[in-house]
């Protein structure tokens, strides 16, 4: 056995004693046991050797060494080392060739969004972007109503410590900022996609930026634009809106979304 799950070289195998250890056929450790064995069959092989070791039969193998076997047999174990650890160390550079924002707000909503949007088999694509959209606009809007010199507020109505995006996404206000899923949204080479889970992290990274981009960009609108737009979420089932927010009706929620989505009671 060479130790890695393969077939033995051929070569090396008309070397292998009865007992494993490296000898000649014809040494007492050779063969199949003590005493004179040679390989049953014609001679020659099946298959290609690349031990450049000589037939034990053939002029040069009869001239050989234990020491010329042993060096033969160790280079090859060395060889096939050598390929598995080459091999592992590609897996384990699989990372996820996500490409963050330039804009350090963006990057934030990226991480927020990535944190809070549902995944699974329960929301479709189309109602995914819609979900991940109406979380990016719950914080721009909230953001520009804070910058809105009209609305004479203080930052804290939102929970937040500024009008600026990085102001807005508090931990106060949202419980994923911090965790896991929040700072992998950062780290994308963290992500290893040589894996069924790591592949659907970095493919859900990706949308998640789209959908930010689009929405800084406008291209990708606030999918509750026509109510007044999104200013708050809340995760589904973990009561009522309150205060000055107002819940969306059943009917205009997103359909199979983990979050429930509210707009303003008076604006």
């Amino acid at each position: 056995m060479s130790g890695f799950g393969d077939k033995e070289d051929p070569m090396l195998r008309l070397y292998r004693g009865y007992s494993g250890t490296p000898a000649h056929p014809d040494s007492p450790a050779g063969g199949g046991g003590p005493g004179y064995f040679r390989e049953p069959g014609p001679l020659g092989m099946s298959g290609s050797s690349s031990s450049g070791l000589p037939h034990p039969d053939s002029p040069a193998g009869r001239r050989l060494t234990p020491s010329d076997i042993e060096k033969a047999f160790e280079k090859k174990i060395s060889r096939k080392k050598n390929a598995f650890e080459k091999h592992s160390l590609k897996r384990s550079a699989e990372s996820c060739d996500a490409i963050l924002p330039s804009n350090s707000d963006a990057i934030l909503l990226v991480q927020l969004t990535f944190a809070e949007a549902t995944r699974g088999k329960g929301i479709t694509a189309a109602n995914s972007a819609l979900e991940m959209a109406a979380i990016v606009f719950t914080v721009i809007n909230r953001s520009n109503y804070l910058k809105n010199k009209n609305h004479k507020i203080s930052p804290s109505f939102f929970g937040a410590t500024s009008a600026s995006i990085s102001g807005v996404i508090t931990p106060q206000q949202f419980g994923s900022v911090g965790g896991s899923n929040f700072t992998l949204a950062n780290t994308p080479k963290n992500i290893d996609t040589s894996n069924r889970l790591g592949q659907m992290n970095c493919d859900f990274l990706k949308l998640v930026i789209l959908t930010v981009n689009g929405a800084l960009e406008g291209t990708i609108v606030d999918p509750f634009v026509a109510k007044g737009g999104v200013y708050g979420f809340r995760t589904l089932g973990h009561g009522g809106s309150g205060g000055s927010f107002i819940t969306f009706p059943p009917s205009l929620q997103i359909n199979g979304a983990g979050n429930t989505f509210f707009g303003l009671n008076s604006r």
